[in-house]
């Protein structure tokens, strides 16, 4: 499914267009710190790629896309997998990122992938997970979110510390209109009014010493 999406279309989820003010404060949540190596899953075309480079002295890009990783040209590491099923020994890595995909998986395989993050993560070792969330607001947008209280549960159910949090308002959250696609008296399709429907969150996690 995502080769064809990536075949068809060189950045098929608009990340170019709506993540780049996500992504800096993304980034801003470890930009101080420093890995030995770091894995980035379903890193697609590299979109952060340039950042977590600068942070780590290894990377590794992994997606379940061949044509997507074809299209990440710094990435010095690629390798076509799964997050369900990560092809590492444990505590291989001192930092994970997981971007805005969690919620393409099924809720079993989001378990299997957590499960995962914990085990190629060193302890003490930093996840970086990203969502879109519609803010509790339930309209059928035919895009995926994952709600933070959600994601937060899975973390601390896997062992994991959430340390700190950014978000990213969209243009609804910030006039305080949060509930209608019908803004300013003008009746949006569902495609112009989602960007104001979504929200983007970021948490820096830290897997438990004991896990």
């Amino acid at each position: 499914m995502f080769d064809r999406h990536y075949t068809q279309d060189s950045d098929p989820y608009g990340s170019q267009l709506q993540g780049r003010v996500a992504f800096d404060r993304t980034f801003d949540l470890v930009s101080k710190l420093r890995f030995s190596r770091a894995l980035d899953v379903a890193s697609g075309v590299g979109h952060f790629t340039p950042r977590i480079l600068s942070l780590s002295d290894e990377v590794v890009c992994a997606d379940v896309s061949v044509a997507a990783l074809r299209r990440d040209r710094l990435a010095p590491h690629r390798l076509a997998s799964s997050m369900a099923e990560i092809p590492f020994a444990d505590g291989s890595f001192d930092c994970l990122l997981c971007m805005e995909s969690l919620y393409y998986l099924t809720p079993q395989d989001r378990e299997r992938a957590l499960a995962e993050f914990s085990r190629v993560l060193k302890p003490s070792g930093s996840l970086v997970v990203s969502v879109w969330t519609q803010n509790g607001i339930r309209v059928i947008t035919g895009q995926p979110t994952m709600e933070e209280d959600e994601l937060r549960e899975m973390l601390r159910h896997h062992g994991f510390s959430v340390i700190r949090r950014t978000t990213t308002a969209t243009a609804l959250e910030r006039t305080g209109i949060r509930s209608s696609p019908r803004i300013y008296g003008l009746s949006l399709t569902l495609a112009e009014a989602l960007p104001f429907l979504r929200t983007h969150v970021a948490l820096l996690a830290s897997k438990d010493s004991q896990t």
